[in-house]
């Protein structure tokens, strides 16, 4: 956005809140090599090194946070960036395959609750949608549809395979690991908090719930597929 102005939604044109932080972090997905990773807000390092109790009081009463490492600290909910993990889950398990495909009425079961984004926003759904168009229109319904018949299983172990719930390792210091709950089994019994039932199940397909990740294992991820695997 513009200085001074506030972000829009790109679909309902309404302003959205005005972001406090942010990163970003590239890499070379042939090595895994940081290109680059930067956090926001950024702040003066001579701060740090200065004879500035003041700027240093600034910087720990600052709300945005700007001493807080978003690329290898911030864990949040990966959202339908995950689909690509339900995707390679669902496939190479043989829950769905290319030729695979639904009507998306844009929800599940009712207009209520498990719904896509156009749904909430225009009431529509996104018609005929099979693996391909699901992810470049980013379909939750079609996810939904595909993990109630796989379970948390086999999304749970491809999300392992690809690194969430464990730190990657990065030379920086304070790296999150981010958490990856667990499949349930009937040994497990009704409440086991930190496992993974049926009902939870639609929401890590979508990449919402408990899941949570930091860029910087978003960004390996990715360059895992890109690479082929590595």
């Amino acid at each position: 956005a513009a200085l001074g102005t506030r972000p829009a939604d790109p679909v309902t044109g309404k302003s959205l809140p005005t972001p406090t932080g942010g990163a970003i972090v590239a890499i070379d997905v042939r090595s895994g090599q940081i290109l680059a990773a930067a956090s926001a807000p950024r702040f003066d390092p001579r701060v740090l090194t200065g004879a500035d109790p003041a700027g240093w009081q600034r910087l720990q009463s600052d709300p945005r946070k700007p001493l807080f490492h978003r690329v290898t600290e911030a864990t949040l909910p990966p959202g339908s960036v995950f689909k690509v993990v339900s995707a390679v889950a669902l496939m190479q398990e043989g829950f769905i395959d290319a030729s695979d495909s639904l009507t998306c009425l844009g929800y599940l079961d009712s207009p209520e609750r498990y719904r896509c984004y156009t749904f909430k926003h225009h009431g529509v759904g996104h018609g005929q949608v099979d693996i391909v168009s699901a992810l470049a229109r980013s379909c939750n319904v079609f996810f939904f549809a595909a993990a109630r018949r796989s379970g948390s299983p086999p999304l749970l172990d491809w999300a392992d395979r690809f690194g969430l719930g464990r730190a990657t390792g990065v030379d920086l210091p304070g790296e999150r690991s981010g958490f990856l709950p667990q499949a349930i089994s009937a040994e497990d019994g009704p409440l086991s908090g930190r496992r993974v039932g049926d009902g939870e199940t639609l929401q890590l397909a979508i990449g919402q719930g408990r899941l949570t990740a930091t860029p910087l294992q978003i960004a390996r991820l990715l360059g895992s597929i890109a690479n082929g695997g590595r």
